[in-house]
C-alpha cells in the first residue's frame, strides 16, 4: 500500500473512531440529562453514594427548627447527630421520632435479616430513648443558661412494616426537605445510598400517615418525652 492509500486509510479509521467516541459521549450525556430530568420530575434533588450525603444533611439539620425521623431504632442517627439535635431543642425547636414498636415479630425478622441477634434492634430502641432523654436534659440546661424556653422531644411507636429511614427537616422559613435511605441489610441506614428530595410533599404525607397510626411511647420520664401531637 502506497503512502497515499495509508494516509487515506488512517484518516478514515480516525474519523470512525472519533465518531464512535462522539456518539458514545453524546449518548452518555443524553442519558445523564434524562436521569436529571426524571429526578426533577420526581421531586428528587440528588442521589448520594454512601457517606457523600453527610455534609449537606448536617447543614440542613443544623439550620432546622424541626427534625422528624421515621426509623426502626434511630440509634445510629441519634448518636451521629446528638449535638445538632441538642442545639435544635435548646433554641426552641422540635425533635420528633417515629420508631418501630420493640419486641414485635417484625423487629425480630428485621434483626435476623441484618444477621444480628433477634432482639438487637429492639434493644437499640431502648438505647435511643436514653440518648433522647439526655438530649432533652442537655437542651433544657443550655436553654436555661440563655434564659430561653427549650423545645420538645417527642417519641412515638409505629406498627407498619417500614424499613427505609426517612428524615424530614423544616427550616426557619417553614420549608421542608426530605432524605430517604435506600436500606440494603446488613448495612446501617447512614451507610446506604440516600435520596435528597427537592419536593418533600409525598414524604411528608407518608410520615403523617404513619404518625396517625402510631401511639405514644412509654418512657422512663412519663409526660416529658412522649408525644401527644
Amino acid at each position: 500500500m502506497d503512502d497515499g492509500m495509508q494516509w487515506l486509510a488512517g484518516t478514515i479509521l480516525s474519523a470512525v473512531i472519533s465518531s464512535v467516541i462522539t456518539v458514545g459521549f453524546l449518548s452518555a450525556l443524553v442519558t445523564r440529562l434524562q436521569i436529571r430530568i426524571d429526578h426533577q420530575n420526581n421531586g428528587i434533588k440528588r442521589v448520594y453514594a454512601p457517606g457523600e450525603h453527610s455534609r449537606t444533611l448536617k447543614k440542613q439539620l443544623a439550620e432546622a427548627r424541626a427534625i422528624q425521623l421515621l426509623a426502626l431504632s434511630g440509634y445510629g442517627f441519634t448518636h451521629a447527630y446528638r449535638r445538632i439535635l441538642t442545639d435544635c431543642v435548646a433554641r426552641g425547636g422540635t425533635v420528633e421520632y417515629l420508631l418501630a414498636q420493640p419486641g414485635t415479630a417484625y423487629m425480630k425478622d428485621a434483626a435476623e435479616i441484618e444477621g444480628r441477634g433477634a432482639d438487637s434492634i429492639s434493644e437499640e430502641v431502648g438505647e435511643t430513648l436514653k440518648l433522647l432523654e439526655a438530649i432533652r436534659r442537655d437542651a433544657a440546661e443550655k436553654a436555661g443558661k440563655q434564659k430561653a424556653e427549650p423545645g420538645r422531644v417527642l417519641v412515638r411507636y409505629f406498627h407498619t412494616e417500614m424499613r427505609e429511614q426517612l428524615i424530614l427537616c423544616t427550616d426557619q422559613s417553614g420549608r421542608r426537605t426530605a432524605w430517604l435511605s435506600l436500606l440494603i441489610p446488613p448495612l446501617p441506614a447512614l451507610e446506604c445510598n440516600m435520596i435528597e428530595y427537592r419536593d418533600a410533599e409525598d414524604c411528608v404525607d407518608y410520615y403523617e400517615a404513619v404518625k396517625r397510626r402510631s401511639e405514644p411511647c412509654p418512657v422512663a420520664v412519663p409526660g416529658r418525652m412522649h408525644g401527644k401531637d
